[in-house]
């Protein structure tokens, strides 16, 4: 495993957003909350990589390198979901893990598999949601 964060800008939903990305194997995505960015995750993107996880950090829509879109409502929900299921498409796989802290789980589809905008699941299946409340380290051994 290279040390050396990987940095992605993927066309997503009509914006263009910046993703942080460490490691090789099943995707893990972790979200930030509002007001935080990658960096903020820097230190959790490790241990999905040295479990020999694909580790990816978002810049949600208008945060830190992400686009922002002109509309404020094209940062909602159904955007966010979009976001996400887009996300893993760019990336080439077909599932993901979903981790997020607690304060964007209110934003983020409610339960594994289930997603506001059904006519994008068709191919990508969130495999499970983590909330991370507690110290990352602890959470990665469930998975």
């Amino acid at each position: 495993m290279s040390d050396t964060v990987q940095h992605k800008f993927v066309p997503v939903d009509g914006v263009t957003l910046h993703a942080a990305e460490l490691g090789e194997g099943p995707l893990v995505l972790l979200l930030h909350g509002f007001p935080k960015i990658w960096y903020s995750w820097r230190h959790q993107i490790r241990p999905p990589a040295a479990a020999v996880c694909r580790g990816v950090v978002l810049d949600q829509r208008g945060c830190a390198r992400s686009e922002q879109p002109e509309d404020v409502d094209a940062s909602g929900l159904l955007h966010l979901a979009g976001d996400v299921i887009g996300l893993v498409d760019v990336l080439g796989e077909k599932s993901a893990v979903l981790a997020c802290s607690l304060c964007v789980r209110r934003r983020a589809p409610a339960a594994p598999g289930s997603c506001p905008r059904p006519q994008r699941n068709n191919s990508v299946r969130l495999r499970h949601r983590i909330l991370l409340s507690a110290p990352w380290t602890t959470c990665i051994r469930d998975i």
